[in-house]
């Protein structure tokens, strides 16, 4: 009975040290433990790396939506028209839009106006132009209106048919011109969009043109009427450079 109580107590005290010490482990086993344990850290890193790349993108999100558009190439804003925006999108186009034409400002004459375009591709466009001015012996004054109404074709092209007609008062020297003229026709162009409200539209016309006229000539500050000439002008009767600015 000693001998067995000897033999239990000896066997306890073996599994108890053998609980405490490590075990010894081979090589194999041993690499593919370290294995594992890089393999985590390498996931770890790697998962907190794509947590902040994500934090990141919705930080600078509301900014890159504030710029309005995502960075493009000179052959990709030639090719779309400009239409190149943050997710694919660009401002709705429904609204109104101020426009100045560019072509004329350079000329000395003030050219404004504006557009009104829906949201199935048709627009409403109404220009002015107005300038008078008189400088040794010499008088320049001209009012127009030009309505048109134009369609938007992909890409940011757009043909339409238009309208202008105003009074016009030209004397460059000795003899002037003082009348009114009326014509019409067809416009072709396209825009380019500079942002999200600016963009710059290039558009040329073709059309009759018929203006009515009398010339004249001051003598003495007196002015003395000659006679009235009428003429028609079939050809290009509208061209435009518009620097624009969506509202």
């Amino acid at each position: 009975m000693k001998r067995v109580f000897t033999l239990l107590m000896s066997m306890f005290l073996v599994t108890r040290v053998f609980a405490v010490l490590p075990l010894p482990v081979s090589a194999g086993e041993e690499l593919l433990f370290s294995w594992r344990d890089s393999t985590r850290e390498k996931e770890s890193w790697t998962g907190r790396a794509r947590r902040a790349e994500n934090v990141e993108i919705r930080r600078d999100r509301p900014r890159r939506e504030a710029m309005g558009r995502e960075s493009w190439t000179i052959a990709e804003f030639l090719s779309r028209g400009g239409e190149v925006w943050d997710g694919g999108e660009r401002l709705g186009p429904r609204g109104f839009t101020l426009r100045a034409n560019l072509a004329r400002w350079v000329t000395l004459t003030p050219d404004v106006g504006v557009e009104w375009r829906s949201n199935g591709g048709w627009g409403v466009v109404v220009n002015g132009t107005w300038t008078s001015w008189s400088r040794g012996g010499r008088r320049y004054a001209l009012w127009c209106v030009s309505p048109g109404v134009r369609y938007y074709l992909p890409g940011g092209w757009h043909v339409g048919v238009f309208g202008q007609g105003g009074e016009f008062n030209y004397k460059p020297g000795k003899t002037g011109r003082q009348g009114d003229y009326l014509g019409g026709g067809v416009a072709g162009g396209r825009r380019w969009w500079l942002g999200r409200r600016w963009s710059l539209d290039v558009e040329v016309g073709a059309g009759y043109t018929r203006g009515k006229y009398e010339k004249y000539r001051l003598i003495h500050d007196t002015r003395v009427r000659g006679r009235e000439v009428k003429k028609g002008y079939w050809g290009v009767n509208r061209f435009g450079i518009n620097l624009e600015f969506k509202i």
